[in-house]
């Protein structure tokens, strides 16, 4: 049976709520997911294993409509020693692995700000969360050339460098 609207509109006085448990649903317009937490990042200087930084104070929130992830990223009093300078610089612990097909949309690095203190860079930082993994990888984007994978050395101090990023990205079903 199909759900019946009154003529004078729904009301959602005590909200919308999801099912702890989803049960998929068929159909590319039904909203079958909302979920809210927190997760752990890891900054490091490899895509797996590798050094840590060690951070004096991190939090990291997500919110999950369907299948687009939003994420809000405090990195405070990042302490690099022990990590290799001429490495890339990576994030891992992303709540959920990022969609792995280019044609499911907002597949794009583009959409994430990172704001930065003590981090040295050419023109602007973006972060890219790569199809089919829950890290993230930091680019240093010039205008008119190639952009460049930043690494541990972009960090200019040994323990008080912050990032903040704030994105979201498209995940798998």
């Amino acid at each position: 049976m199909a759900a019946q609207v009154p003529s004078n509109g729904i009301n959602l006085d005590k909200g919308l709520s999801f099912p702890a448990t989803v049960a998929a649903q068929s159909g590319a317009n039904v909203l079958d997911e909302y979920e809210e937490g927190s997760f752990t990042t890891v900054l490091r200087d490899a895509t797996s294993g590798g050094n840590t930084a060690s951070i004096g104070n991190a939090t990291s929130q997500y919110v999950r409509v369907g299948r687009l992830v939003f994420f809000s990223i405090n990195l405070f009093n990042i302490n690099k020693s022990g990590m290799t300078s001429s490495n890339a610089l990576y994030l891992t612990g992303l709540p959920f692995a990022a969609s792995d097909s280019s044609n499911a949309g907002m597949y794009s690095r583009y959409c994430n700000v990172v704001e930065s203190d003590e981090i040295n860079f050419t023109s602007y930082v973006t972060f890219d969360v790569p199809g089919g993994f829950s890290r993230g990888d930091f680019h240093d984007n010039r205008d008119s050339e190639i952009d460049q994978t930043l690494t541990v050395a972009a960090i200019d101090t040994a323990s008080d460098s912050d990032i903040i990023i704030n994105g979201f990205y498209m995940m798998n079903t």
